[in-house]
């Protein structure tokens, strides 16, 4: 029988067969429903490791007036290529199954239920698509999806076939779609974007690269032997460069400014680049932005346009009191995430919890809603999130710095304070 679990994952699996290249700045990403973290599927059996292993990450994700099966970021899949999508955005493709279930009349597969469903997703995202089992392919249903714009897919065990292809559109900007937009961009995915807790890692690359045929050769020697690679995806992540038309990198206008500032400071490239290599690195206790508050400063102002950090700053900020003596430490790691989630739960998940099934199935109930106690555990976090992205934030001068940064094998999360530098009184 093709349960609703099984049909998801072989339409996530043909999703997915697509996958861009290294050299992209957008990768293919997607979450699906905390309700598929269960063992058994309602009337129709157990759900078996490996459908659950296709379907991982899970998370709860608002669209439109509901939460879809699937939500998909990133290139669009060879049925939607001949489609003119946005190039400056990332799509979003919501996805409803259904799947064969037993009741007392029999077999049942609720495909109007399906497009409608779509239909409403439809709203808040750039195609949406129903998934049901080849059988019900129904020219009623297919009549039906043309209808309403809905995308159509077949499913059996031989593999997946589409009977009905979505009409793509555009959409206005939504925050619970934004959070796997960000999570799709090779520029924001998280556990491949910042591997150095110091900004003159990132800072460093639009100067390499301004150096023209010396680029490799100048970031290599002053500022990480071997950190070339990984301060590309951090200097991405940053909005410092993109990907040119050849896969090569190129500077954005905010890459630009951060040469300009090194020239216009120091003279020239490469004395920019002498004077980041005596910034310390991995264990230093001195802040950027006490060492040289020039670049502390440009560095707090390029931290500010990533999404993530108004969205922390302002939750620390309400979650720390001041009194007449001055604000107190600010909340845990924990305190703050349930902060986070309260206002932005699909963004929070993201951005601070692994995708591995194991780290969400222990932080998300199948409601989407937070284990306080898993979050007190270490091995649930994103690593790049609470200690590289933590200390650039101190380094910058928006954390305070007694504030430490640990990788998760050293974390002790309710230990693990995030306190402003400066606080403002809420009264």
């Amino acid at each position: 029988m093709l349960s609703e679990p099984t049909v998801l994952a072989k339409t996530k699996e043909s999703i997915f067969s697509k996958r861009s290249s290294d050299n992209s700045d957008i990768i293919q990403y997607a979450t699906v429903d905390t309700q598929f973290q269960q063992d058994c599927w309602p009337n129709a059996g157990p759900i078996n490791e490996e459908t659950k292993e296709i379907l991982t990450p899970f998370n709860h994700v608002r669209i439109g007036s509901g939460y879809p099966d699937m939500v998909v970021a990133g290139p669009p899949p060879d049925f939607l290529e001949g489609f003119n999508i946005n190039p400056d955005t990332v799509p979003v493709i919501a996805v409803e199954a259904k799947g064969e279930t037993k009741d007392v009349r029999g077999t049942n597969i609720p495909v109007t239920d399906a497009l409608f469903k779509a239909h409403d997703r439809l709203s808040e995202s750039n195609a949406a698509i129903a998934a049901i089992p080849t059988t019900a392919l129904s020219g009623q249903a297919k009549q039906l999806a043309r209808d309403l714009n809905i995308g159509l897919i077949g499913v059996d065990t031989d593999g997946v076939s589409i009977s009905v292809p979505p009409v793509p559109k555009g959409v206005d900007s939504d925050e619970t779609a934004d959070a796997v937009r960000w999570r799709a961009s090779a520029q924001r995915v998280a556990d491949q974007s910042f591997h150095y807790n110091h900004p003159k890692t990132y800072l460093g690359i639009p100067l390499a690269i301004a150096a023209d045929s010396e680029m490799r050769n100048s970031f290599q020697s002053t500022i990480a032997k071997s950190g070339f690679s990984a301060g590309k995806k951090g200097a991405r992540t940053l909005g410092l460069i993109q990907t040119g038309p050849m896969g090569e990198p190129e500077l954005t206008p905010l890459g630009r400014e951060v040469v300009r500032y090194g020239i216009r400071t120091h003279g020239d490239i490469h004395a920019s680049l002498d004077e980041m290599s005596n910034w310390g690195g991995r264990g230093s206790r001195t802040d950027l932005i006490d060492r040289h508050e020039g670049w502390g400063e440009l560095t707090r102002n390029i931290l500010f346009r990533h999404p993530a950090t108004p969205f922390i700053v302002e939750t620390i900020e309400e979650l720390t009191s001041v009194t007449n003596d001055g604000p107190k430490a600010g909340p845990t790691l924990p305190e703050l995430v349930q902060g986070l989630h309260k206002k932005r739960p699909a963004y929070t998940v993201e951005l601070f919890c692994r995708g591995n099934s194991e780290a969400r199935s222990k932080v998300l109930t199948e409601d989407g809603s937070l284990s306080s106690d898993a979050l007190e555990t270490t091995r649930v976090y994103q690593s790049t999130t609470v200690y590289q992205y933590k200390m650039m934030l101190r380094h910058s001068g928006i954390l305070h710095p007694d504030v430490t940064g640990n990788s998760t094998d050293k974390l002790i999360p309710t230990e693990d304070y995030w306190t402003l530098r400066t606080t403002i009184s809420n009264k």
